[in-house]
Parts: C-alpha cells; sequence; structure tokens
C-alpha cells in the first residue's frame, strides 16, 4: 500500500526498495504476532487489525474468522 511504503520511507515505484521494504515488512508482522507465520502472512494480506480481531473473536480457530481472500491467500502460500 502506498501509504505503507512512505511510512517506511520506501519507493514503491522502485522494484529492489520495493523487496526490501516488502521483506521488512513481514518480519515485522511476524514478530508483532510473536513469530506466527500464518499470522503474519493474513497481516499482510488483510492488515494486523483483521488478523487481531479474527484472534480476539474466533481464538484458535482465528482462520475461519478472516476474509474468504485472505483465506485463500494463506492456502496457496502455505
Amino acid at each position: 500500500m502506498p501509504e505503507t511504503a512512505a511510512g517506511m520511507g520506501i519507493n514503491p515505484w522502485d522494484p529492489q526498495s520495493a523487496l526490501e521494504g516488502a521483506a521488512k515488512y513481514m518480519a515485522r508482522l511476524q514478530a508483532n504476532f510473536g513469530g506466527d507465520y500464518a499470522k503474519a502472512l493474513a497481516a499482510y494480506n488483510a492488515g494486523s487489525g483483521t488478523v487481531q480481531s479474527a484472534v480476539a473473536r474466533c481464538g484458535p480457530a482465528w482462520r475461519e474468522c478472516i476474509p474468504a481472500e485472505t483465506q485463500n491467500y494463506l492456502n496457496v502460500i502455505l
């Protein structure tokens, strides 16, 4: 997202900068979710707030509470 890139000082139109920014952002998400790669990937796709809300509402079954698009995203990647 442009505002995420801007907040990180990343030029989203420069491939190297965008790739480095995506890797840093993913690492930050993984740390924010205690090393849980699935939650980090879901947050990368749907946003941290969406994942946090799903975890709060559904606990261990959090994947059932995220948008279908993000469920598909996780199924493809994981």
